[in-house]
């Protein structure tokens, strides 16, 4: 049964700082899960998700584990730069996964033969 909210618990301090990868002082922080919930109701998939006021990035994170091209503006320079940072490390992250994913799919293939 698909109900027509969700409920999410805040927003941790280690998903915030990327386990402590990052410094995050944004006094609004949100749940990734909740962000990917909304972002997957208004942005069609593989569509452009725009944050006019990104903060530290969450939206932008879901977007990215979504899958979802994203365009995110901050007007203080503090949150810009930990968006900025947050980002970054959220890619690089993806593409390690992928990295590891398509290696490991390599050696499966090698198996077969």
């Amino acid at each position: 049964v698909k109900v027509p909210f969700l409920y999410t618990g805040k927003a941790t301090k280690r998903e915030t700082t990327l386990g402590g990868e990052i410094e995050n002082k944004h006094p609004t922080k949100k749940p990734v899960a909740l962000m990917r919930w909304l972002v997957k109701l208004v942005t069609p998939k593989g569509g452009l998700t725009i944050d006019p006021y990104c903060g530290s990035g969450s939206t932008l994170h879901a977007a990215i584990d979504e899958g979802m091209r994203f365009t995110g503006i901050a007007r203080d320079p503090e949150f810009h730069e930990t968006s900025r940072q947050r980002v970054e490390l959220v890619q690089q992250q993806v593409k390690e996964a992928e990295d590891t994913t398509s290696a490991f799919e390599t050696a499966m293939q090698t198996e077969d033969t």
